[in-house]
């Protein structure tokens, strides 16, 4: 003990801060800062820090909060603390064998489907053999939520299943050489592979291949039976431990969004489920169940290519690329709060009203948990019932519309060749299309299908070429999803002026060329 500073205790705070992430190198740091201001010893923790790789790190965090580079004195460092951050009940290094016999780990119904493939797996043999001479050597990390003596995995469970097939192989395999070596988590793995349940068509199936890849790289000769010992006693993942669902939840969103690139999608879904009400959480497995049963691609492009922009275009925002940087934009209200302003009362009413089927807008606040989800599926099924060439035999329109939708649906996919630009513009009329039933349905839909038709591919008409960012340019010079948002009856959006095309610019476009003639937009030559 020195002027009350017990150095061990100090020591330790700054080797586990060296282990873990950069979260809990921030956490642990301020315990640290905090400790030596209160003894005057500021000097003497830039002194210990020194010897550390990472004190660039602690640099950087140290003028974050004094705004300064250099180590002040008690009387002159001043602190703000600013953000509230998820504080883990736990937070250890555990090797997988100290994992397997501490920890009963189960896969809460709400998780993804394991979507591990063979590649995946011949990948982790490969860096378990390249790595055997390592002291140890660190897997990742886990997140785990406890419930009553349980763990369930939060974050992780991809690697942890893979693990455990390759246990399981072994345990099963004619290589009983050195079975001794896992003969005392024999039973552990077993157990908890029955734990494990498994729902979704597509975890049932990548663990069949994995497994029967796992046991073909068995058999070779290459694949040292030392390999298992390593992963058992010296493969390590850091265990993040927390007793509340939505902090656990909170910490996967956080930490995925700054580290490995998950889809936008999966980012929004960890939020949304940490939102939901205490009236709705019986709702979640059976929610997320379905969400994971729809393709990871159709539900990407859905976002990027339709929700994100027609949102961001409603709001006169650019809509490019939909990244994690983007997801706020599918961030609202939660009704649950206990300060609700006056603007959010409208949709409390709405949400309480039993038996009702909520009237999605898609220019509303978005309504965190629930609601989120509920919108996504009301929107994803608008827009794949959106056949241009079937249109008519659900809403009535007329000849003229009919021949535009079956033109531009041809023109785009039926020719010899597809343009992206096409593509996009495709795009927009559809998302527009859709806007317009959602907020007027079936009134003057004709004309509206001319409208947006002339709207959209005047772009076409008027350049050789049509990228994204012309598109995205056109758009909010003339924004026509803002003024239907703005619009409160049918003859208002209809009076939105749209310019003649003077010279027609584009190629092979005789089809669209031809109905603009009979519109009345374009002259003849």
């Amino acid at each position: 003990m020195t002027d009350g500073i017990n150095k061990p205790v100090i020591y330790r705070l700054i080797f586990l801060s060296y282990k873990l992430t950069y979260r809990y190198k921030s956490t642990i740091f301020m315990i640290m800062l905090v400790l030596f201001r209160n003894f005057g010893k500021l000097n003497l923790f830039s002194k210990i820090l020194s010897g550390f790789k990472s004190m660039s790190t602690y640099q950087t965090m140290l003028r974050r909060k004094t705004g300064s580079a250099n180590i002040k004195s008690k009387s002159q460092t001043s602190y703000k603390y600013t953000k509230k951050r998820v504080k883990p009940k736990f937070v250890d290094v555990l090797t997988i064998e100290g994992l397997l016999i501490n920890y009963k780990l189960e896969i809460p119904e709400y998780q993804r489907p394991y979507k591990w493939q063979q590649g995946h797996i011949a990948s982790l043999i490969d860096d378990l053999q390249k790595n055997l001479n390592l002291p140890s050597y660190r897997l990742g990390t886990m997140v785990l939520l406890k419930e009553n003596q349980k763990f369930s995995i939060v974050d992780g469970q991809q690697r942890i299943i893979s693990i455990i097939l390759i246990l399981l192989a072994y345990l099963n395999s004619n290589n009983r050489s050195n079975h001794s070596k896992v003969s005392k988590l024999s039973k552990k793995v077993s157990s908890i592979s029955n734990t494990f349940k498994f729902i979704s068509d597509i975890s049932k199936a990548n663990i069949q291949q994995n497994y029967r890849l796992i046991e073909q790289e068995l058999k070779k000769l290459e694949f040292q039976n030392n390999i298992i010992e390593f992963l058992l006693k010296k493969c390590e993942v850091v265990v993040v431990t927390l007793d509340d669902i939505s902090e656990a939840f909170q910490f996967f969103d956080a930490q995925n969004a700054r580290g490995k690139d998950l889809d936008p999608h999966d980012l929004l879904k960890a939020f949304h489920l940490r939102e939901f009400s205490e009236r709705d959480k019986d709702e979640i497995s059976g929610i997320v169940t379905y969400w994971e049963s729809l393709s990871a691609k159709s539900l990407k492009s859905f976002f990027a290519y339709y929700l994100y922009p027609t949102r961001s275009w409603i709001q006169s925002k650019s809509s490019r690329n939909f990244t994690k940087s983007e997801i706020s934009m599918f961030k609202g209200i939660n009704l649950d709060n206990d300060e609700i302003y006056p603007f959010a009362e409208q949709y409390i009413i709405l949400n309480l009203e039993s038996g009702v089927k909520f009237p999605f807008q898609l220019d509303q606040r978005i309504i965190n948990g629930k609601r989120f989800f509920e919108m996504v599926e009301h929107y994803r099924k608008r827009f794949n019932e959106l056949d241009l060439e079937k249109f008519d035999k659900n809403f009535d329109i007329d000849d003229n519309a009919k021949q535009i939708l079956i033109t531009i649906n041809n023109y785009t996919y039926n020719n010899s060749y597809i343009r992206i630009g096409d593509i996009y513009i495709l795009r927009v009329f559809k998302s527009l299309l859709v806007f317009y039933i959602d907020k007027f349905k079936d009134k003057e839909l004709s004309n509206a299908i001319r409208k947006i038709f002339i709207w959209i591919y005047s772009l076409r008409l008027n350049h050789e070429k049509v990228q994204l960012a012309s598109v995205d340019n056109y758009i909010l010079e003339s924004n026509l999803f803002e003024h239907l948002s703005e619009a409160h009856q049918p003859k208002e959006f209809l009076t939105f002026r749209i310019p003649m095309v003077e010279d027609e610019k584009s190629s092979k476009t005789g089809e669209i060329s031809k109905l603009f003639k009979e519109l009345g937009y374009m002259k003849d030559a």
